[in-house]
């Protein structure tokens, strides 16, 4: 396990009915809401909105559970912000660490993306480059069948996105959405939590600009 299993939003007790569009079809009555629904309509190649994203990953779980394996993948990236602080509506692909069973979590999501024409990147690990350190605290934030999906505590997406340091992108809007969620009101503060998550040699001028910027915009 990988997080402290405080929160799972996938068994809200608000789930009396299905969130995805109407679209589903029962897999087995006797199983946990989450296993119940899938979709049986095709998938476009657009950006995946949330209920898209749970319902894909949901796909991904069964196929999981099907070998007996229950994989667990921390969410990052734009994934990250559309389902936890939501300052978007959707996102292309789904940046994640694979915490256990990497191969077999691959080969699942290659399944899953030929049955409902997803792209072939829409799970990844590529964003597993921009990681250092492990988070401070992990919440669980679904549970399916096969599939434990966790969030890691908003300073670590917002360092990630620093040391992308990408000005003028989607990562900027994120880093403000997530300045303004950790309350940060001086260039020191966001220093200090990036400083706390990135080795200093991968410090470079272009995240301490990006930071510069941001802030600035604040005055």
């Amino acid at each position: 396990m990988i997080g402290d299993n405080k929160v799972c939003h996938a068994q809200r007790p608000d789930h009396d009915a299905c969130p995805l569009p109407p679209r589903c079809r029962f897999v087995d009555p006797k199983a946990p809401y989450t296993a119940r629904h899938v979709t049986n309509s095709r998938v476009h190649n657009g950006p995946m909105d949330r209920d898209e994203i749970e319902a894909n990953l949901r796909v991904l779980g069964l196929r999981l559970a099907a070998q007996e394996i229950t994989g667990e993948i921390l969410l990052l990236g734009g994934a990250y912000m559309t389902l936890v602080i939501r300052n978007r509506d959707a996102t292309k692909d789904i940046d994640a660490y694979f915490a256990t069973d990497p191969g077999a979590i691959r080969a699942a999501a290659a399944e899953v993306a030929k049955e409902r024409g997803l792209p072939p990147d829409w799970l990844n690990d590529a964003v597993k480059g921009f990681i250092h350190r492990q988070p401070d605290r992990t919440d669980r934030w679904a549970t399916y069948p096969g599939l434990n999906v966790y969030a890691p505590n908003p300073e670590y997406i917002f360092a990630m996105k620093a040391e992308a340091g990408r000005a003028g992108s989607f990562d900027f809007d994120d880093l403000k959405a997530l300045r303004d969620r950790l309350g940060l009101t001086v260039l020191a503060e966001a220093l200090a939590i990036v400083e706390k998550y990135v080795p200093a040699n991968r410090l470079s001028a272009k995240t301490k600009l990006t930071l510069e910027t941001l802030f600035e915009e604040e005055d």
